[in-house]
């Protein structure tokens, strides 16, 4: 499982304070002051299929925690954000009508609420299978081929992923 870089490094995209561990797992770091979290990208995936697991719940109700105990939410700014983890621009993804930043080497960073929003949204439409183009509407199974396929294709090929600072794009070394 990905665990974070040292937390006293990791600034928060949003606004830039220091994140903080949100959960036991240490994969979801939450950010106290603008109420956002962020999610390994394993979590993160959790989250948009829609909770139905324990751990499922308690990264949500880790998000909420967070939401709740903001100093300033307003503090958020809708500028272009960094990945915390390696520093590339984050790309914008819409899931269940919410917009998200997302790092597909690392995770994905949630404004305040934007968790909740977003698994109730995604368990709602698991729960509706005749509605299965909601999915494609909302471009979660989008967003969630291209983080499985990303995976895959560091997994099998053994390859660490580099990110090209000032290019967007990444490259790949052999494992071996």
């Amino acid at each position: 499982m990905y665990r974070h870089p040292s937390v006293a490094m990791v600034a928060c995209p949003a606004c830039a304070a220091c994140l903080l561990p949100a959960h036991a797992s240490s994969s979801v770091l939450g950010c106290s002051t603008c109420g956002g979290a962020w999610f390994a990208s394993e979590q993160a995936v959790r989250i948009m299929m829609g909770h139905t697991e324990p751990l499922d719940f308690e990264l949500v109700a880790a998000a909420e925690l967070v939401a709740r105990s903001a100093r300033s939410p307003d503090a958020c700014s809708r500028h272009e954000r960094a990945c915390p983890v390696c520093a590339m621009t984050l790309t914008q993804t819409s899931m269940a009508g919410v917009t998200v930043d997302v790092c597909f080497a690392h995770g994905t960073w949630f404004d305040r609420d934007e968790v909740t929003r977003i698994a109730e949204a995604c368990a709602a439409r698991r729960e509706a299978p005749e509605e299965a183009s909601a999915w494609q509407q909302y471009g979660i199974v989008e967003t969630l081929v291209r983080v499985v396929v990303f995976f895959l294709a560091a997994f099998v090929t053994r390859a660490a992923v580099k990110p090209e600072l000032g290019s967007g794009g990444f490259t790949w070394e052999s494992g071996d």
